[in-house]
């Protein structure tokens, strides 16, 4: 066989092999969700190397909406959904991060409430640095042709210099 025939057989197998590892998992980093407008009017925050922080000074809450696009495949319906963030007093109230899968019907846009525990709370953790949570085993069919997009909710009191800060979001399917 020519070189130029291993070539193109290499390279076709190679882009299927990066195709199907492509759809076990979904992930966004925060600076590809979209801030809710209350946050946009107040100028609460801003985005750097890919995360979205607040501003120096301002407080209150930051919504993020990170829609998922392209659902990963997975026959089993078994996920994982975790959020990386920053909550710099864990536990403390001063500052929080929350994340949450949303669903909405296709047919008409109504709200069908977050998928089953796929909900994710900083102030559960002692953690103070930049670190990873993620939930149990979650089970849903994103194929079922309804909208879904992840909510991120940074809240940051008044007064004080806490960080909390979003980096990214992601589902892994477990096969």
């Amino acid at each position: 066989m020519s070189w130029t025939k291993r070539a193109v057989v290499l390279g076709f197998f190679l882009l299927g092999a990066s195709e199907a590892r492509a759809l076990d998992f979904w992930m966004m980093n925060g600076a590809g969700c979209t801030p809710g407008d209350p946050a946009i009017q107040a100028d609460r925050y801003f985005v750097t190397a890919g995360s979205v922080n607040y501003k120096a000074g301002a407080s209150g809450l930051v919504t993020l909406y990170c829609p998922i696009t392209n659902p990963p495949e997975c026959d089993a319906e078994k996920w994982l959904f975790a959020v990386t963030y920053t909550d710099s007093d864990g536990a403390g109230n001063a500052v929080s991060v929350t994340a949450q899968v949303i669903e909405l019907s296709f047919l008409n846009g109504s709200f069908l409430g977050g998928v089953p525990a796929a909900q994710l709370f900083s102030n559960f953790s002692n953690t103070t640095v930049p670190t990873f949570m993620r939930t149990g085993l979650v089970e849903h069919d994103f194929s079922d042709g309804n909208y879904h997009y992840v909510r991120v909710d940074m809240n940051r009191a008044a007064g004080t210099s806490q960080v909390a800060t979003l980096y990214g979001a992601s589902l892994t399917c477990l096969f």
